[in-house]
């Protein structure tokens, strides 16, 4: 995950959740958010779900271009089971 979010800064990944103006490799900006496991592990714990706590994070991630997060065995089995 890093390395992809590093191709898209330009530079090293600074390995946080936030918004991101990722570039592609044509060139094209991209609007992202990042939320990286250890986040959605810690911020699930206090908002109930990881869907809960992006919209704690970031009211604005639906509408974004690209939402980067690592899914989990867990998180997976919630993604179904909706």
């Amino acid at each position: 995950m890093n390395a992809l979010v590093s191709q898209g800064l330009g530079a090293a990944s600074p390995g946080r959740k936030g918004a991101r103006s990722l570039v592609s490799p044509w060139g094209r900006e991209i609007d992202a958010y990042v939320f990286v496991r250890s986040y959605q592990e810690t911020e699930k714990s206090e908002h109930g779900s990881v869907v809960n706590a992006l919209d704690a994070n970031d009211p604005s991630w639906r509408e974004r271009e690209l939402i980067i997060f690592q899914v989990t065995e867990a998180t997976q089995a919630a993604i179904w089971m909706r």
